[in-house]
């Protein structure tokens, strides 16, 4: 039976997009029921995320189970685990339907990749981008493990999709949105500060207008922030901006490679220590002692940031894991890059100033991660700006220049994107 009416083209125009967004949960889902996973074992709860999210469920707040029962905790920012909280009240405490969430959420960044797509003036490249993100395996396993990214690559599209508002028209609303969900993304993973950090950089750098409107979205960032700084000066009687874990993380990147160290290999001298010390003192215990760390040994130090940031760049065959890139991740990463680079020089002839922030944020995101502990799945939320600037940049391969003909989508349209001094085009 055909669909009559003045709505089915638009119907026929969306089916493509929610096709795409359907198969990124069913190929998660059949992921999950063919390989069934523990979620008792390493490394699927190793992060402690779902342990928060099941204390809060049931009315013992921000703590981490102990020998003395439940104890106050800020080793992990409060998002993710109060989502968790929220589908174990729900569902009697499932870790199956925390599962299938995760599924969802990656659903939701689909959904969302395209939609930034349309906002650019490129649908094929973002549905390219989608379903490149749909059908990408290591993104798979994301859906067994109650980890916090694939709600934190939710958070950052939906910065990402703010931040071409203000690209079009740095209004007070539009910066104000963009500043709240800064907060939000750094509540959901701490290295979302430097994501934010980065936003406000390249909106300073847009015109003078939206420059004197940075404060404006660091206001709101700080409204974000308040309540959490303010609940662990309560109950844990230290200023914690985030979490417990930078000093652990920065200490451990001190050490090499190597993906997880445990306390108990650490030096004797600082075991002692550590011994009995809070989590707010411990932080800083570590977080001094790598710092002395890198000072005492610079060139060993830049020599460790290059060897990660070229795993953060070519070994995302296997996020979990720190693995040299083979003959063959180093071939698909360098055709990925190659044409996101031509993406990105093409979105920037056209004047889409959001172009910059896609290309630098997974530099600035490989940069922070040479300073840690390896953590390889943080490049799973940066790789939709990857590929969406892959899509563009193989969509409009063969045009050469801005006016030509492309095999795939034919001539590029003209729309006002990312020049903050012309009046906004009237898409809110």
């Amino acid at each position: 039976m055909k669909i009559r009416g003045d709505g089915s083209p638009r119907l026929r125009r969306a089916a493509p997009s929610a096709l795409i967004v359907l198969l990124t949960i069913a190929v998660r889902l059949a992921y999950l029921s063919i390989a069934p996973a523990n979620l008792n074992e390493y490394p699927l709860r190793i992060d402690y995320w779902a342990d928060i999210g099941h204390e809060l469920s049931e009315g013992h707040g921000f703590s981490m189970p102990g020998p003395a029962g439940p104890q106050p905790t800020a080793s992990r920012v409060p998002l993710y685990p109060l989502l968790l909280s929220a589908i174990y009240r729900l569902t009697g405490g499932s870790d199956w339907a925390a599962q299938i969430l995760q599924c969802c959420l990656d659903g939701c960044t689909a959904l969302l990749l395209l939609l930034l797509g349309r906002r650019i003036g490129q649908p094929r490249a973002g549905m390219l981008a989608a379903l490149g993100w749909a059908l990408y395996p290591p993104q798979w396993r994301m859906s067994q493990r109650l980890w916090a990214e694939p709600f934190y690559a939710v958070v950052s599209m939906g910065l990402l999709l703010a931040a071409e508002a203000v690209s079009r028209a740095p209004t007070r609303r539009r910066v104000f949105v963009l500043g709240i969900l800064g907060g939000a993304l750094t509540l959901s993973r701490p290295i979302g500060l430097f994501v934010f950090l980065l936003s406000l950089i390249w909106l300073a750098s847009q015109s003078p207008q939206a420059g004197r409107r940075v404060g404006l979205a660091v206001v709101a960032f700080t409204l974000v922030l308040l309540p959490w700084v303010g609940r662990n000066a309560v109950r844990l009687n230290a200023f914690v901006p985030l979490d417990t874990t930078g000093g652990f993380n920065l200490y451990v990147g001190t050490l090499g490679v190597q993906y997880y160290v445990p306390v108990s290999e650490f030096e004797p001298e600082l075991r002692a220590r550590l011994e009995g010390r809070s989590w707010p003192e411990t932080d800083r215990i570590l977080r001094e002692t790598a710092i002395k760390r890198i000072l005492a040994d610079p060139a060993g130090h830049v020599r460790r940031m290059g060897r990660k940031v070229l795993m953060f760049f070519f070994g995302f065959r296997d996020p979990e894991r720190d693995r040299f890139p083979t003959l063959e991740t180093l071939a698909a990463g360098l055709a990925l890059y190659s044409f996101a680079i031509w993406g990105w020089w093409r979105l920037r002839r056209r004047g889409i100033a959001i172009a910059n922030l896609l290309l630098t944020l997974p530099v600035m995101m490989a940069l922070v991660h040479a300073q840690i502990v390896s953590q390889m799945r943080m490049m799973l939320p940066v790789l939709p700006c990857l590929l969406l600037l892959a899509g563009a940049g193989a969509l409009t391969l063969r045009s050469g220049f801005p006016g030509k003909r492309t095999g795939l989508t034919g001539r590029l349209p003209d729309i006002p994107s990312g020049n903050l001094n012309r009046p906004d085009s009237g898409r809110q």
